[in-house]
């Protein structure tokens, strides 16, 4: 796995909390999803460890699911990190729709 992780950032149409379990769902068959983390009702935050090589089976799931990710971010990650073994992506995901004022309860961790 590559040390350093690639930030991409894309844009999708609707809803945080409408898409968010499809977007993921998405993902899932391409690319593990390490962690997803909603910010107020506007952006998604995920970690993915991916492949270099699945890049474009990633940006077709995405796709189905009026997420797109552009060319450009698609070619430099793969520079970054070139295929034979998996990577780290950053994949920031902003919403047209929803609020910026949403607050996200997280629970106290005990200790």
């Amino acid at each position: 796995m590559s040390e350093s992780p690639r930030f991409v950032g894309v844009t999708s149409s609707g809803d945080l909390d409408e898409r968010y379990h499809q977007i993921v769902e998405s993902i899932r068959p391409v690319a593990d999803v390490v962690e997803a983390r909603p910010f107020s009702g506007l952006l998604l935050s995920l970690t993915l460890e991916i492949d270099p090589g699945r890049l474009g089976a990633l940006r077709d799931a995405l796709a189905g699911v009026g997420v797109a990710i552009d060319d450009v971010a698609r070619a430099a990650f793969e520079a970054a990190h070139p295929s034979g073994g998996r990577s780290t992506m950053m994949l920031s995901i902003r919403f047209s729709e929803g609020s910026a004022d949403t607050r996200r309860v997280v629970p106290r961790v005990p200790g």
